[in-house]
C-alpha cells in the first residue's frame, strides 16, 4: 500500500507545481511589458531570476505557514490516517524528505518562470504582447485532468473494494452479536458476570470464546495416536461454550454439539474439511467417535480427544485472510483460564442496549474496565487499513481537483480576455450565448477526453498492483471508470461554463468600442 500512497503524494505535488507554472504562463501577457520596461533600464537575466527567485520563495513560506495550519487543525484525523503521531513526520528521515521536496518545488516554480520572462522581447514595452502560449496551458491542464481522473477512479476502485471486504459473506451471522473482553477476570472471579448475564432482559443468549472468528488464530498438528505422526495442521479456533455454533448461525452437519461433560470427555469438534483431510490420510469415511491427538490440546500422548460433530464450513478469521486450513474446535465452560472473551446475542442490538448491560456489568467490577462493544465495529476494524487508505486517497483527489479547477478557470478567464473582442464580432455576427460556450467548451474537452482516459487507464493499472495484496478482490467493472471519467468532464464543462458565461452573454458593443 505504501507505493500507492507515494504514488498519491507524487500526484498532488506535481499538480500543485503545474498548476503554479500554469498561472505564471498565464500572467505572461500581464507582466510582459513590466519585464521588458526592466530591461530597458538595465535588468540583466540574473535579475530576472532574482524576481521570479523572490516570489517563488514568499509563496512557498506562505504555503509553509498555511500547512502547518493545516496540520495542526487536523492533528486527530492525520494520526488517524498514519496510525502514529503526528511528530513522527518531523523525525530527521522526515525533515530531509520535506527539505528534498521543497528543494525540487523551488528550483522548478522559481527557474521556468525567470526562463519564460527573460523570452520576453524588448520591444514589448512599446507594443502590444501577443504570445498567449495557449498550447503549453493545455498540455498542463492536460497533464492535471490525468492526475483527477487517475485519483477518481482510483477513489472509485479503493471504495468498492472496502465495501467487498466489510460484506464478505464469512458464512455466520453476527449482525446482532455483541463482545466483552473477560481476559482481565479469572475463574469464579466471573461468576458474579455469569448471573447477571442472565438476568438481562436485552439478551438473547452469551457464550464463551478463546477467541472471535475474526482472529487470527494459530493452528495445532493432528497427530495419529496409533503412529505418532503429524498428519496435518488446522486452523485452531480453541474453547467455545456448548450454544456457541447456535449463537452465530452454524448449523451442525453431522454428530452433535457440545455439552456440559464436553470438557471431561475431551471432545472436539471439527470443519466438512478437517473431516475430508482425515479420510485422505487415514481412509476413515465416518470421524464421529475417532479419537485423535493434537499439538497444545493433548499434554501427553494419552490424552486422546473425540470428535463428536462436524459444523459447516464459515471462513475463519476476516476476509483479508484467506487461511484455507481446516478448523476445528473445543468446550471449555465460563471460568476456564482459556476463555478470553463473551459473546452476547441482543434482542436487539443498539447503542443504548450494550450502554445498559456494559453499566450493569461495570458496577460489577469497578476496578476494571469492561466494554461491551458491537461485534461488526470490532471485525470491521480490521479493515481500518483500507479505509484509512480510502479517505487518503479522497483527500488527494479533492485537492488535485480544486488544483485543476483553479488551473481551469484561470485558463477560460484568459481566453475569454484574449478572444474578447473575438467573441464580440461572432456575436455581432449573430452567434447566441450557446454557441459561443460551445465554441469555449470544444476547445476545452477536445483536450479532456483523452486525458480523462489515460487516467483512467493508469488508475486501472494502479488499482489491479493494489488489488493483489488482497484474497477477496473487488471486480474492476469498466463502469467504474466510465463514471469516473464523465464525473470529471461533468465537473470541468461546469466550470467552464460558469467561468465564461459572463463574457459569452455579455454586451459586444463593451468590447467592441475602442476599435
Amino acid at each position: 500500500m505504501l507505493p500507492v500512497l507515494l504514488i498519491l503524494a507524487a500526484v498532488v505535488l506535481a499538480a500543485s507545481v503545474l498548476n503554479y507554472l500554469l498561472i505564471v504562463m498565464g500572467n505572461t501577457v500581464t507582466r510582459a511589458r513590466e519585464m521588458a520596461v526592466r530591461k530597458c533600464y538595465g535588468a540583466m537575466p540574473k535579475s530576472i531570476f532574482g524576481i521570479t527567485v523572490s516570489e517563488t520563495l514568499a509563496h512557498i513560506i506562505m504555503a509553509l505557514a498555511l500547512a502547518g495550519a493545516l496540520v495542526y487543525a487536523c492533528k486527530g484525523s492525520i494520526e488517524t490516517l498514519l496510525s502514529a503521531p503526528v511528530t513522527d513526520l518531523f523525525t530527521n528521515s522526515g525533515v530531509l524528505v520535506l527539505v528534498g521536496l521543497l528543494a525540487v518545488v523551488f528550483i522548478i516554480s522559481a527557474l521556468l518562470p525567470g526562463k519564460i520572462y527573460n523570452a520576453v522581447p524588448v520591444t514589448t514595452a512599446f507594443r502590444g504582447f501577443t504570445e498567449n502560449r495557449r498550447r503549453w496551458k493545455l498540455v498542463l491542464l492536460a497533464v492535471q485532468f490525468v492526475f483527477v481522473s487517475f485519483l477518481v477512479c482510483l477513489l472509485l476502485i479503493v471504495n468498492r473494494q472496502y465495501s467487498e471486504l466489510v460484506n464478505f459473506d464469512l458464512g455466520y451471522e453476527y449482525d446482532r452479536l455483541a463482545i466483552i473482553n473477560v481476559s482481565q477476570t479469572k475463574g469464579q472471579e466471573r461468576h458474579a458476570m455469569v448471573t447477571e448475564l442472565n438476568k438481562m432482559a436485552e439478551i438473547e443468549a452469551w457464550t464463551q470464546v478463546t477467541y472471535p472468528m475474526y482472529d487470527n488464530a494459530s493452528g495445532n498438528n493432528i497427530v495419529d495416536p496409533e503412529t505418532g505422526e503429524e498428519l496435518f495442521n488446522a486452523h485452531d479456533l480453541y474453547m467455545a461454550g456448548a450454544n456457541y455454533l447456535d449463537m452465530t448461525g452454524v448449523k451442525i452437519k453431522q454428530g452433535r454439539g457440545f455439552n456440559a461433560h464436553s470438557d471431561s470427555l475431551r471432545e472436539m469438534m471439527v470443519s466438512p474439511d478437517f473431516a475430508r483431510k482425515l479420510k485422505n490420510e487415514k481412509g476413515w469415511n465416518d470421524v464421529i467417535g475417532r479419537k485423535i491427538l493434537v499439538t497444545e490440546h493433548s499434554r501427553v500422548y494419552t490424552n486422546l480427544f473425540t470428535i463428536v460433530g462436524i459444523y459447516d464450513n464459515f471462513h475463519a478469521s476476516t476476509a483479508l485472510d484467506d487461511d484455507d486450513r481446516p478448523t476445528m474446535m473445543f468446550y471449555a465452560d465460563p471460568y476456564d483460564s482459556y476463555i478470553s472473551y463473551f459473546l452476547l446475542k441482543f434482542h436487539d442490538l443498539t447503542t443504548d442496549n450494550m450502554q445498559a448491560v456494559q453499566r450493569r456489568l461495570q458496577r460489577l467490577y469497578p476496578n476494571k474496565t469492561i466494554i461491551v462493544d458491537s461485534y461488526q465495529r470490532q471485525l470491521n476494524a480490521n479493515y481500518d487499513a483500507v479505509k484509512n487508505f480510502r479517505s487518503s486517497v479522497s483527500i488527494a483527489g479533492l485537492c488535485a481537483l480544486l488544483i485543476a479547477l483553479l488551473g481551469l478557470i484561470g485558463y477560460v478567464n484568459d481566453e475569454m480576455q484574449r478572444r474578447s473582442k473575438e467573441i464580440a464580432i461572432r456575436k455581432v455576427n449573430g452567434a447566441s450565448t450557446r454557441d459561443v460556450l460551445r465554441l469555449m467548451l470544444s476547445g476545452i474537452l477536445v483536450m479532456a477526453v483523452p486525458a480523462t482516459v489515460v487516467g483512467a487507464a493508469l488508475a486501472g493499472m494502479v488499482a489491479d498492483k493494489w488489488l493483489e495484496e488482497f484474497s477477496v478482490k473487488a471486480d474492476m467493472s469498466l463502469w467504474l471508470f466510465v463514471l469516473g471519467t464523465v464525473a470529471v468532464l461533468a465537473v470541468v464543462a461546469a466550470t467552464v461554463i460558469a467561468d465564461a458565461y459572463k463574457t459569452a452573454n455579455g454586451n459586444p458593443v463593451k468590447y467592441l468600442k475602442d476599435e
